[in-house]
């Protein structure tokens, strides 16, 4: 037989109402010894002290207050659980019995404290003092991949059951974080962080150690390569991403570029002689990541042709450009300078003035 008292506030006192597996049988309940007018003290038995042969004869394991009816299936499903107050919607009070010793039995739902009278604890109950919590595995720091690993967080604790856990991210309770392993599915850059568990029981609480969860580098924006202007400035750079600080190693053609230590690197007035393969190595204190090496080309400058005998020339101010012409691209020989431009503005146009335009 499960029994299911139901708490209904009215006003400055409460009545209940009384469910015998499911369904109702009693309401404005003060006394599971008799009904009362009187709705404020709930008692088992009969006011305290009760009279003899007045009190309850019996046996009770455990006892659960709630503000809402359970359905059959709840019942059948909580009857043998020991609850979380935190995650039980309605739940009032809850006493467990299970402290062993004197007459005081705790409400781990609240802060209602009950009086036993006349009763002894049954001998199958150790007779011990309640003990607080204590952790023998701390959760530990990790290290994982982006989005690539689940990490599962743990802690081991003996103590006076129950016992509950809240697990916390950056000093926040994480929702339904309430047992002794916590996993982060796929953990990314968001659950970067401090992690730790609360335990608590009637004894008292304990805080665990903090457990940091930290990522191996990654580059979130590689170097890809690059096209400039010769004469112009030409910046290089990576998005590094995971636990920091980083630091860095640009190279050229395999070989270690002096001055190349941070995220972007710049070389002034590029020449051809600068064209090649870029690579960068990202470090922290986590590991590291090598962006592929990528090609820089160096073009001499950017022209467009017009309907006209003349072009527009982008490039570096104050730079010089040969500008030739021939008859047959399939003379290699053919080519002749009509002028060396020395570049006023970019972009500029030149017009050949020697060619005679149709009238």
């Amino acid at each position: 037989m499960w029994l299911e008292p139901q708490h209904i506030p009215l006003g400055w006192i409460g009545c209940i109402n009384l469910y015998l597996n499911g369904g109702l049988v009693a309401t404005n309940v003060d006394s599971m010894a008799n009904a009362s007018s009187y709705c404020g003290a709930f008692t088992w038995g009969n006011f305290p002290p009760p009279l003899l042969g007045e009190g309850f004869a019996g046996a009770i394991g455990e006892f659960r207050l709630w503000s809402r009816a359970l359905s059959q299936v709840e019942i059948q499903t909580k009857m043998t659980q020991v609850l979380n107050p935190t995650n039980e919607t309605g739940l009032q009070g809850y006493w467990r019995f299970s402290e062993g010793i004197s007459n005081i039995v705790y409400d781990l739902a609240g802060t209602n404290i009950g009086i036993i009278y006349g009763a002894s604890w049954s001998a199958d109950l150790p007779d011990t003092i309640l003990q607080p919590p204590s952790i023998f595995q701390q959760p530990t720091n990790q290290t994982v991949f982006n989005g690539m690993s689940n990490v599962v967080l743990n802690v081991g604790a003996t103590g006076s059951q129950p016992m509950f856990y809240q697990w916390s991210f950056a000093n926040t309770n994480i929702p339904g974080a309430t047992s002794s392993a916590f996993t982060i599915t796929k953990a990314g850059l968001t659950n970067l962080g401090v992690y730790s568990v609360v335990i608590t029981n009637l004894a008292g609480t304990m805080t665990s150690s903090n457990a940091i969860l930290t990522m191996h580098p990654f580059l979130a924006t590689p170097f890809a390569g690059t096209v400039v202007l010769w004469g112009q400035d030409a910046t290089l750079s990576v998005s590094p991403a995971g636990t920091g600080p980083f630091t860095y190693q640009w190279f050229e053609n395999g070989i270690p570029l002096a001055g190349g230590t941070n995220r972007a690197f710049t070389i002034p007035s590029i020449q051809f002689t600068n064209a090649g393969f870029y690579s960068v190595v990202v470090t922290s204190a986590f590991g590291s990541v090598t962006n592929t090496a990528a090609q820089v080309v160096v073009n001499p400058a950017g022209v467009s042709l017009g309907m006209y005998p003349g072009l527009t020339v982008t490039g570096t101010v104050g730079y010089v450009y040969s500008i030739q012409s021939t008859p047959s691209l399939s003379n290699t020989n053919g080519w002749i300078t009509l002028t060396n431009l020395t570049l006023q503005q970019s972009p500029e146009l030149w017009f050949d003035s020697n060619v005679r335009a149709f009238t």
